[in-house]
């Protein structure tokens, strides 16, 4: 398992430092909202571990790891493995990222400084785990293209109707200052929201209570995808 994801860095190893820098130059961009570079970088962490997978559909791996003594069920640890080394190094990149442009930018950039923080950490990590836990069981289904398709109706289709109930019940729930003050449309709303519901859903549980619930929910996440992904990967004819 710890090969196949080793594996995996390898053969992007080339490609590590373009990637580095376009990261960067991204977070660089989006450096006005703090909310916008925590979603780019989140976004900049999908892109980079889906391109391992895209070098791996173009050279047809697949069909070399079948004729191998490896377990599918390894295969598979090995993806959520090379995932996971993935996001950690771009969030040293993120956070690194964002120490040096508030050093660069100076005041212009000290908005940025709530980033550098256990919570933006933890909010990062979750939902790169969150999206991972959906897409690979569609990933090892239906192979990279269908699943691709298939995650962005599913990612599109849950912003909307994320939004639509939040905006519908936000006020009472969140209050009403929490929901004037979200960017406005359907998509532009959601990390807003998804913030608000953050800092009442810990004040109401509590800093430990609510960790543990977000650790634990996270946990149930990655091994029921986990589960599915080797079942399906399990019945794909190669």
């Amino acid at each position: 398992m710890f090969k196949l994801a080793w594996k995996d860095l390898r053969i992007t190893r080339i490609f590590w430092l373009p990637a580095a820098f376009s990261y960067l130059v991204f977070l660089m961009m989006f450096h006005e909202a703090a909310l916008a570079e925590l979603a780019v970088g989140i976004l900049m962490t999908l892109g980079l571990a889906g391109a391992i997978l895209l070098i791996d559909d173009t050279q047809r791996t697949d069909t070399l790891f079948a004729a191998l003594p490896v377990r599918r069920k390894e295969i598979v640890a090995g993806r959520f493995l090379s995932a996971a080394f993935v996001t950690a190094i771009c969030l040293i990149l993120f956070m690194g990222g964002i120490v040096g442009l508030r050093a660069l930018l100076g005041a212009r950039a000290a908005h940025l400084g709530v980033l550098l923080s256990f919570r933006t950490g933890l909010a990062f990590v979750l939902a790169a785990a969150g999206f991972y836990a959906v897409f690979f069981p569609l990933y090892f289904r239906h192979g990279l293209g269908k699943a691709v398709l298939r995650f962005l109706a599913i990612v599109l289709g849950a912003s909307i109707i994320f939004s639509l109930v939040l905006q519908a019940i936000g006020p009472k729930v969140l209050g009403e200052a929490a929901v004037r003050t979200t960017a406005p449309g359907v998509f532009l709303s959601v990390p807003g929201l998804l913030q608000a519901l953050w800092i009442k859903t810990e004040a109401a549980l509590g800093a430990p209570l609510f960790l543990a619930a977000l650790l634990s929910v996270c946990a149930l996440a990655i091994s029921v995808s986990l589960r599915l992904s080797v079942r399906f990967y399990s019945r794909h004819d190669l």
